[in-house]
């Protein structure tokens, strides 16, 4: 399985726009695969709630400039001022990065 401590994490999945989460070809797939089945990660109601965070993303992203994405990027990877991050964030930048 891949670690959600590892630094990378994020670097072993992807996501449609529909909101599945996927694992990337590389040569942690298989362990990605076996995280995203053992964690439930595409059970109905985590792709619609992660389906509906990018739905705002999806109507500006072919509207926006190289500037705004990179902005929206950093933004949504820092944490707010109680230290959380937006929820589906790593669907969301992968979404403005791809």
């Amino acid at each position: 399985m891949v670690s959600p401590i590892n630094a990378n994490c994020e670097e072993f999945f992807k996501y449609t726009d529909d909101g599945q989460i996927l694992a990337t070809d590389n040569s942690k797939k298989l362990a990605a695969e076996t995280t995203i089945d053992k964690l439930g990660l595409n059970i109905d109601k985590l792709k619609d709630l992660r389906a509906k965070a990018l739905e705002p993303i999806l109507e500006i992203i072919n509207t926006i400039t190289e500037g705004e994405r990179q902005d929206l990027i950093i933004g949504f990877s820092e944490t707010d001022y109680k230290g959380y991050y937006q929820e589906f964030c790593d669907a969301i930048i992968y979404l403005l990065k791809n």
